[in-house]
């Protein structure tokens, strides 16, 4: 058996799973103070409450926000960089490009690491890879002696063109280690070794300043689990949806930055090819942020050029738009305006209606308010949430200023909640030039299928698919993948030069990087899927297009494949005009699916029998709504809306005017009579 955990910012979720057999879930709360307390709480639990003995359990599955949540919240590591003489601003210059093209006022992120811990470092490499100047270590003696007085906690290192020549940055790195024992360093050799030095530096940077963090976050895992006797293995998801050791995480924690959310993409990717469903916008809505994914055809879209906090992160990542409109969102009235989010009240205090000291209504309380949420039954019954002080809170802050009722007060919160929701889903369909009435909505987390409905009547969908055990499937997705590593090198060829000698060279040396970080987790290359593709663009371009390839490496068809997808990308090509190939990337992933999708067992509930009634406010008006119990739903079993589906851990909302049936799986495909063309398969 197999436990999937994924902490995020107000629970964590636990998902336990053996071959053939039912899922158990459950929720704590989580601790962001002390991550792994809330980990070690839920493992204790399993075995006191649930039964189980910890020598069962083959391996543990864990995903974190805490290296996301020290970059956004700038709770990192005392971080100095190390770079070329000449370059100690290029984290200060950044990019000429601007995100908000007509704001007078904008101001750029400020830098990870301030300008009095950047240190010049006299050394050069070429564009060619040669030495035009040696590493001089006279002055890196003074320089080693100069960062002792600052007490830093870690070191990143990035030169010129390291990428091509690595070893002073190697130099560098040996006598940090031998003169700081324990300090984290990090070397842009390892930890991205391509081109574009702003995005370069800035990933080795955010390595290096989350690398404590994560160090002693898996250093408590892994004892705590020693000390509860269990022997499982503990992994890691990455950003790129696949495990990672922990050996590998205490190396490279850049790579968790979306672990999360790229658990939850996996998972809604394997639930839509379940149903027979190919196109698809993952919603996961958590109490603090609303991640939101596109994919086709089943696959995942992975980018190399995402970020968080407007940090650009050099390294394979799910593309995830994420924004602040999560049930703890916090709602205000700001100069006579409503506002919800992008703060949020998190796991402490929470939202008002937790009782935890929280003052201040939330997307969370609305929903009590409004009757969408059953306080008697939040997360199963384990938290009972008290109705009156949402109540409290949204008459105070909401009801008053705005001169309205208490319960219009909270579908004026659940309005404009959605208009966010609906404009985080336009930035990854519309402004990319896709219609996402072609596409099929898959929300999930605690809070998704709640306002799900409204969010596809608002952007036209027809299709809604609300997947069992929504509110733990980032950690399910977990369960559905296996290791996964990359390596990547930049190697700018222009195609006149291009050989198949050199592919050849260049994909043997990347391959047995990965092979060998698979034969240390006791996988064999025969047990592991390998992908390559090479990044090509043409002269003069600022951004290449991935194009697969693989041995035996036939140039010219490598050539034609790009010239197609850039024409599938951009409209048009030009066959005539040269080309560079430029940075190469090799992928292996191993084994996964730790558990099967099973089929709903015979079930003697009369179908279309709600358990209760309970009164909702919808459309201005208090309406009696039929409330079903999710595990007592049949295989094609129709509800329809207004209709409540409540399960331990999720609640989700059929609107009227639509309806929804049940699959053989336990899903819930829901129609929206008014939505656009959706996909028919």
């Amino acid at each position: 058996m197999h436990i999937a955990i994924d902490t995020g910012g107000t629970f964590t979720d636990f998902v336990v799973s053996g071959k053939g057999e039912d899922l158990l879930t459950f929720k704590v709360p989580s601790t962001p103070d002390a991550p792994a307390s809330a980990v070690l709480t839920g493992l204790q639990r399993l075995r006191d409450e649930y039964g189980f003995s910890a020598a069962s359990f083959d391996g543990i599955l864990f995903g974190t926000t805490i290296a996301t949540n020290a970059v956004i919240e700038r709770k990192g590591a005392r971080t100095a960089l190390l770079t070329t003489r000449g370059t100690r601003d290029v984290l200060e210059i950044q990019r000429l490009w601007r995100p908000r093209l007509f704001d007078l006022y904008i101001q750029k992120i400020p830098p990870l690491v301030p300008r009095r811990w950047r240190y010049e470092v006299d050394e050069r490499v070429g564009a060619r890879a040669e030495i035009v100047e040696a590493l001089d270590h006279s002055s890196t003696s003074d320089l080693l002696e100069r960062l002792e007085a600052e007490n830093f906690d870690a070191v990143a290192v990035c030169l010129l063109f390291a990428f091509l020549h690595p070893d002073h940055e190697k130099t560098l790195k040996r006598l940090l280690e031998k003169r700081y024992p324990g300090i984290a360093v990090s070397i842009s050799s390892e930890i991205s070794p391509q081109f574009r030095e702003y995005e370069r530096s800035s990933t080795t940077v955010v390595n290096a300043y989350v690398m404590p963090a994560i160090r002693d976050l898996i250093n408590q895992l892994e004892n705590g689990i020693a000390r509860q006797a269990f022997r499982a293995s503990l992994q890691v998801m990455q950003s790129n949806g696949g495990l990672m050791s922990t050996l590998e995480t205490r190396r490279f924690p850049v790579r968790t930055l979306l672990s999360g959310p790229a658990g939850g993409v996996v998972g809604a990717v394997e639930i839509a090819r379940s149903s027979g469903l190919t196109n698809l916008i993952a919603m996961d809505m958590g109490g603090t942020s609303l991640d939101i994914s596109l994919c086709q055809d089943n696959q995942l879209v992975l980018t190399s050029e995402g970020g968080i906090a407007g940090i650009p992160v050099q390294v394979p990542q799910v593309d995830v738009h994420t924004i602040g409109a999560g049930g703890g969102s916090i709602a205000e009235v700001v100069r006579g305006a409503l506002k919800v989010g992008p703060d949020s009240a998190g796991a402490e205090p929470g939202p008002a209606c937790y009782g935890r000291g929280g003052q201040r209504p939330t997307s969370t309380d609305a929903a009590v308010v409004l009757g969408l949420i059953d306080p008697d039954y939040f997360a199963g019954g384990d938290i009972q949430l008290a109705a009156g002080l949402a109540v409290t809170a949204m008459e105070r802050h909401i009801a008053v200023p705005l001169g309205l009722s208490v319960v219009e007060a909270a579908a004026a919160v659940v309005r404009v909640q959605v208009a966010n929701m609906v404009n985080g889903i336009r930035a990854v369909s519309v402004e990319r030039g896709l219609d996402a009435r072609s596409f099929t909505l898959i929300p999930f987390g605690g809070a998704g299928g709640l306002y799900a409905g409204l969010v596809a009547a608002e952007m036209g969908m027809g299709q809604i698919l609300l997947p069992a055990h929504a509110s733990v499937l980032s950690a399910m997705g977990m369960l559905l993948t296996g290791l996964k590593y990359a390596s990547s090198r930049t190697l700018l060829t222009v195609e006149s030069d291009a050989r198949p000698g050199l592919f050849t060279t260049v994909f043997d040396e990347l391959t047995a990087k990965v092979y060998g970080l698979m034969r240390d987790e006791g996988l064999a290359p025969e047990d592991v899927l390998l992908t390559m593709r090479c990044d090509v663009r043409y002269r003069g371009q600022a951004y290449e297009i991935p194009v697969e390839c693989g041995p035996p490496f036939d140039i010219s068809r490598i050539v034609q494949d790009f010239h197609h997808q850039h024409r599938l990308t951009y409209g048009h090509s030009d066959p005539a005009e040269s080309i560079e190939f430029v940075t190469f990337h090799v992928v292996a992933i191993g084994p996964g699916s730790r558990f099967s999708l099973l089929p709903l067992k015979g079930n003697p509930a009369l179908p279309n029998d709600p358990d209760r009634h309970r009164s909702i406010f919808l459309d201005g008006r208090h309406l009696k709504v039929p409330v079903y119990a999710r595990d007592r739903l049949v295989s094609g079993q129709r509800l329809d809306g207004p209709a409540v589906v409540e399960e331990k851990t999720a609640t989700a909302m059929i609107y009227p005017g639509h309806f929804a049936t049940c699959d053989a799986f336990g899903n819930l495909l829901v129609t929206t009579l008014d939505g656009g063309d959706c996909e028919k398969d």
